[in-house]
């Protein structure tokens, strides 16, 4: 086993619709490549705004709006409230 090359999980696709296209499809790819490479996502900030770079059009218009609640002060920028967030509003 120690020449077994390790498995190689591609890049999410990108998020762009609206509430409940394909939402749970994109989520669970995301939640697999996260898991998979924990080294990559050390803090929750740059998780955030990693998922964030998955998203366009609507996607990424409720996501800016996101962060400008945490800038201000209307929530703290944490991985659970995110994906609180993104779930009622996705789901």
């Amino acid at each position: 086993m120690e020449f077994a090359k390790p498995i190689e999980i591609r890049e999410p696709t990108r998020f762009e619709e609206i509430p409940g296209d394909h939402f749970d499809t994109c989520w669970i790819l995301v939640q697999v490549y996260i898991e998979a490479q924990p080294e990559k996502f050390p803090k929750d900030e740059r998780t955030i705004d990693w998922i964030g770079s998955l998203m366009d059009k609507y996607a990424s218009a409720w996501h800016i709006q996101w962060l400008k609640g945490t800038l201000n002060g209307v929530h703290p920028k944490s991985m659970n409230g995110y994906i609180r967030a993104l779930r009622l509003r996705f789901e």
